[in-house]
């Protein structure tokens, strides 16, 4: 899943070239509970992005349902803030059997919400978020049965629940809103996608979020670094452009 955000607008896709990583604390959950990294509101405030920082990684877990099913769940993300936030979520969930009965159909319908979770900050007085916010969600779904859907926020507000699609098929979820109120130095995004698997789903059944075609690089990347800085600048001001 991409999603992006307006702070300074202009500077999401070409500043994808800053080699900046910072020591950010990205988290996974999946129904709620923790699988990668502090999902605590304090754990992710202590590792929020700064401007001109990025974070990516990958990830592989597993996870036993209730009811005994297990789906594995790999991918990676990235995450960037140049000015406006950029956020990449693309996991693989595949059904693997069950914990009791071996390897076996699902027993049951399974839901499996995912949310990727980013805190950003910007210093200064009278920081403002608010502005056009953009969702973008590729989904592969291999067989029927199963389902997805999308949705971002920030600080509780919704771009737009995207979906339910069902498959099998591949599709792209988009969706732009104009949010407001988003007031204060951290902002803070939660982006779920669902997987909802029928009773009976196959073994090695999977859905997906896949990463899309590479952007085009921008051979420009000192002229970037000098324009971001222009950017913080002004953003220490609480001005936005």
């Amino acid at each position: 899943m991409l999603s992006q955000s307006p702070l300074f607008p202009g500077l999401v896709v070409l500043a994808l070239t800053l080699p900046l990583t910072a020591l950010c604390d990205t988290a996974i959950s999946v129904n709620n509970a923790c699988q990668v990294s502090d999902c605590s509101a304090a754990g992710l405030a202590t590792g929020a992005l700064t401007i001109g920082t990025s974070a990516s990684g990958n990830y592989s877990f597993s996870v036993t349902l209730a009811d005994g099913d297990i789906y594995s769940i790999a991918g990676n993300y990235n995450n960037t803030f140049p000015g406006g936030t950029f956020v990449g979520f693309f996991p693989l969930v595949t059904y693997t059997g069950n914990k009791t009965q071996g390897n076996v159909a699902a027993v049951a319908t399974d839901v499996l919400a995912l949310d990727l979770l980013q805190d950003f900050t910007s210093p200064g007085n009278n920081v403002v978020w608010d502005g056009t916010y953009n969702e973008s969600i590729p989904i592969h779904l291999s067989a029927a049965g199963s389902s997805a859907t999308g949705n971002v926020t920030y600080d509780g507000q919704s771009v737009g629940v995207l979906g339910p699609v069902s498959g099998p098929g591949n599709f792209t979820l988009t969706n732009s809103k104009a949010l407001a109120g988003l007031d204060g130095n951290t902002l803070v995004s939660d982006y779920n996608i669902t997987f909802t698997f029928n009773g009976g789903t196959s073994v090695g059944t999977s859905a997906s979020s896949p990463a899309p075609e590479p952007v085009q690089t921008i051979p420009v990347a000192l002229g970037l670094i000098a324009l971001l800085a222009a950017k913080t600048r002004k953003s220490r001001t609480g001005a936005r452009s």
